[in-house]
């Protein structure tokens, strides 16, 4: 074979193995492609709970640790940043319906950013039923209409209750549903849109329950009390933290049989029932909050164990 067959075999075979590492480098580019689109976020709401007074939840899959999730929203009182701080296979977050909210088509875009670039961007679509709220109008002495206002804006109190409201334990308490304090006759219900004298208004967190001066009180669950003190908008009250940031309220007592830092147990007698701080009649305040936003404390004895279950994917 002649020196030029020979150099024109030489390049052909060159020219062979360029085109076959060509292909294969190619060929690892698109599966690697194909594996970075294969691991962009998921996004999606797992949870039926549009409800103004309830939950709805945020599941997220393919995120690391590190990822800056970020939710463009504007619905009220609803948390809009997260930071990935373990990697977890499935990411899951509750979001509790302020009353604010009803009927709104609110916008919720999840935005996820990582290695300081963003990688991910859905809008999921959320629309929240119209849930008519009671208005209540109440007529009160000008001396007591006076003592509520002063009461509201005593900020040691209201510093302390901020911080009770503010616990957010890492474990859950409770694995029975939820129950009512106390039998009584419903005479606030859930978000009522209330009025005194005409002018004064606010939306009313809780329910009411009315019945008898020193009716026994329960707890609705297991849990550890986080405030017991009187105060003079609520009167004597009482807070139990249930864990990840789920909480209840019990306010106006006649007698608090509890302390800061008790554990008590599901149905375990707190209290009395009774007319303590700014109240016309012997009465129980009850509220449930998830997250610093109050929910329905009547949903939330129907469908505790459904919460539960979506609790136990945030741990």
């Amino acid at each position: 074979m002649g020196e030029g067959m020979k150099k024109k075999l030489k390049t052909a075979v060159l020219i062979m193995i360029v085109i076959m590492l060509s292909a294969c480098a190619a060929h690892k580019a698109e599966e690697a492609e194909v594996e970075e689109k294969a691991l962009l976020p998921e996004a999606c709401i797992s949870m039926n709970g549009t409800e103004p007074g309830w939950v709805f939840s945020l599941e997220m899959k393919n995120l690391e640790k590190g990822d800056q999730i970020r939710i463009e929203t504007d619905m009220v009182h609803m948390p809009t940043f997260f930071r990935m701080t373990e990697d977890d296979d499935v990411w899951n977050r509750l979001f509790a319906v302020d009353t604010l909210n009803s009927g709104k088509r609110g916008v919720f875009i999840v935005n996820v950013k990582r290695d300081g670039r963003n990688i991910f961007r859905k809008k999921l679509d959320i629309g929240f039923s119209d849930r008519a709220f009671s208005s209540q109008e109440l007529r009160i002495s000008q001396s007591l209409l006076e003592r509520r206002i002063e009461a509201v804006s005593k900020g040691g109190e209201r510093l302390r209750m901020t911080l009770a409201k503010s616990v957010r334990s890492d474990e859950i308490y409770w694995d029975e549903p939820f129950m009512m304090p106390v039998e009584g006759r419903l005479s606030t219900p859930f978000g009522a849109r209330r009025t005194l004298n005409g002018g004064y208004g606010y939306i009313h967190a809780g329910i009411d329950l009315a019945n008898k001066l020193g009716t026994p009180l329960s707890a609705a669950n297991s849990g550890q009390v986080v405030l017991s003190e009187a105060q003079s908008l609520t009167g004597n009250t009482i807070v139990i933290d249930h864990g990840l940031g789920l909480l209840t309220l019990y306010a106006h007592l006649e007698t608090m049989s509890v302390e800061k830092g008790d554990f008590v147990e599901r149905g375990q007698q707190i209290g009395t029932m009774g007319s303590t701080g700014f109240s016309t009649g012997s009465h129980l305040d009850f509220e449930t909050q998830l997250m610093g936003v109050y929910i329905d404390p009547y949903i939330l004895e129907e469908k505790s164990l459904e919460l539960r279950e979506y609790m136990e994917r945030e741990e």
